[in-house]
């Protein structure tokens, strides 16, 4: 029978128990909504792979901030599985991304208007061929990953010395360290961009946010988390707006470097008096081409735009207080155990 306060969220009650087994308690709640989320992919409901893919982030976040209280149980091959289901959920997203960037896309000029079906359609095509891929790779994969890891969160180990004291710390000590380190992760990612933020470091800043939030998130109110999430929400978004305008930027620009190779291959083929195997194929991509070098364009423009306000919203200032907010929530997380006791 599993203890009152399972779940996904934080009772005040567990603050004092062994952090190893509240940290399983809490994985396993995680893991519940992940499984959740996988029935809702499985049924096709709508927003489900997004949900799948926030549910799985949420459980490998948790599992990496705890990982010296879950190491004696759970194991690199399940860890494994999981970071390679998020990467091909990842990898469905990308199209979904810039198909949806194009649809906000109004009054483009005449010539990229008639190519944008032809672009649309190819990413269409990459979208549904990635979501068959990644449904073949769930359904063989995700339940073998999750009946591993539910067997592994179901204990722990102790090992004590009898002339040393116990050093099984309670999760107030534990999760408090956790938050401490987080936001120095975050403080430091932030201090590495600057203008014009290079999309590494824009996409480090990103992970670190979201890290925290994800640390955060099993809070009650009572612990005053509220407005650094608030706050971690939406540099999270600035960040994210940025980090995807840039991708989808370099995909149109991959795409019309891929173009014009395919150009000069039949400028050669021409001149040695070979006929193009596929002019059909040829003129599409030069159709392709003359949206994608539009839609690049905006696309660079849609995320100098992001990081700009990104820049403008988020300062030193801006950190210092979210940095406080942290401290007053570690304050908080000791108060309780104090009363407690």
């Amino acid at each position: 029978m599993r203890e009152q306060g399972d779940g996904s969220r934080l009772a005040a009650a567990q603050l004092t128990m062994p952090a190893p087994r509240v940290v399983r308690v809490i994985a396993r709640g995680l893991l519940d909504e992940m499984l959740a989320a996988h029935d809702r992919f499985e049924r096709d409901e709508a927003d489900a792979l997004h949900d799948l893919r926030v549910s799985l982030r949420r459980l490998r976040s948790w599992l990496r901030a705890f990982r010296p209280e879950l190491s004696d149980t759970v194991k690199g091959r399940t860890r494994r599985r999981l970071r390679e289901l998020a990467a091909v959920t990842g990898e469905a997203r990308d199209a979904e991304v810039a198909l949806a960037f194009i649809e906000r896309q109004t009054q483009l000029p005449a010539r990229a208007r008639k190519a944008v079906g032809i672009v649309t359609g190819q990413l269409e095509q990459e979208r549904d061929h990635r979501l068959r891929g990644l449904r073949r790779i769930v359904a063989r994969d995700m339940k073998k990953a999750t009946r591993e890891l539910a067997r592994q969160l179901e204990s722990y180990w102790e090992r004590h010395r009898l002339d040393e004291p116990s050093t099984v710390l309670p999760m107030s000590v534990v999760f408090a360290d956790a938050l401490r380190h987080h936001m120095k992760q975050l403080e430091s990612a932030l201090e590495r961009i600057e203008p014009p933020g290079k999309a590494e470091h824009v996409h480090r800043a990103r992970i670190a946010a979201k890290r925290l939030r994800y640390l955060l998130e099993p809070l009650s109110e009572a612990f005053g988390a509220e407005e650094p999430l608030r706050q971690l929400r939406a540099l999270q978004q600035q960040l994210g707006d940025a980090r995807d305008a840039h991708r989808i930027a370099m995909r149109f620009v991959r795409e019309i470097g891929e173009g014009a190779a395919r150009d000069a291959r039949g400028r050669a083929l021409a001149s040695a008096g070979i006929a193009p195997e596929d002019d059909e194929d040829a003129r599409g991509a030069l159709i392709s081409r003359s949206a994608m070098t539009e839609l690049a364009r905006r696309s660079h423009e849609a995320r100098e735009v992001a990081f700009s306000e990104f820049a403008a919203r988020w300062s030193e200032v801006d950190t210092a207080g979210l940095v406080q907010r942290i401290d007053d929530v570690v304050s908080r997380l000791a108060g309780n155990v104090r009363e407690k006791e």
